[in-house]
């Protein structure tokens, strides 16, 4: 099945349908997905290697108006902090702007935030500091109520 049947496929879909032809569909799209990315995994690890032995980057046009797309070996780095005890200490001895702009957006845990507050009977105040967005998404696994994670019903009594 090509993309142009796979598209014509879920035209298909409509209220109604039967479920098991939704399924199908969406179990050849969920593999063909899975394959994809199989191969371009395998397709880059050898344009790495290739990089590698010639020194080169990989190039080519991707478009009429001359535009390339362009591979070349980087390098991940990424930096965590060690100590946040000390690194705190060191913010908490600097002006409250200049300690700020060191911190990021999330900064904070809020489940431990919230914890604290709660045991500090300061609970209500949360929404001072913390900003919820809830979104909904189209979610898939076994028949759970929406956003139920895990449930043992060992635990329930």
């Amino acid at each position: 099945m090509n993309d142009d049947d796979l598209s014509l496929a879920i035209t298909k879909v409509e209220t109604g349908i039967n479920t098991d032809y939704i399924a199908e569909l969406y179990g050849k799209i969920t593999w063909m997905i899975k394959r994809g990315q199989e191969l371009k995994g395998e397709l880059e690890a050898r344009m790495e290697q290739i990089i590698n032995e010639t020194g080169q980057p990989i190039e080519w046009v991707i478009d009429d108006e001359g535009h390339k797309m362009c591979f070349w070996n980087g390098h991940d780095k990424s930096v965590k902090c060690i100590d946040v005890g000390k690194a705190l200490e060191f913010l908490m001895g600097l002006s409250m702007d200049d300690a700020q702009a060191c911190l990021s957006a999330n900064a904070f845990k809020h489940g431990s935030f919230r914890k604290l507050m709660k045991q500090l009977g300061r609970e209500a105040e949360f929404d001072q500091f913390f900003k919820t967005v809830v979104k909904d998404k189209l979610e898939s696994g076994e028949e759970l109520p929406k956003k139920l994670q895990n449930l043992n019903t060992r635990f329930i009594t």
